[in-house]
């Protein structure tokens, strides 16, 4: 028979794996993602830029797809 301590260890180690998930699936990448709008919005875009303006939303769009993947693996 399996010992309340070990439940209880077991129950505290699904929820730390739960929260790092959680926090490096959502938390981290909207954070990184408003990072990226306020830059993108907050300085103007010049002629030169736009090489630099494509790079920084081909990494907005990977950012967003990460999220979804989390999202949809947490849903499940």
């Amino acid at each position: 028979m399996i010992r309340k301590n070990e439940m209880f260890n077991f129950i505290l180690l699904v929820f730390k794996c739960f929260f790092i998930i959680l926090f490096f699936g959502i938390i981290i990448p909207k954070f990184i993602d408003f990072i990226l709008k306020t830059f993108i919005n907050r300085y103007l875009i010049y002629n030169n830029s736009v090489l630099v303006f494509h790079v920084i939303n081909k990494n907005e769009i990977i950012l967003y797809k990460y999220i979804y993947i989390v999202k949809s693996f947490l849903y499940l």
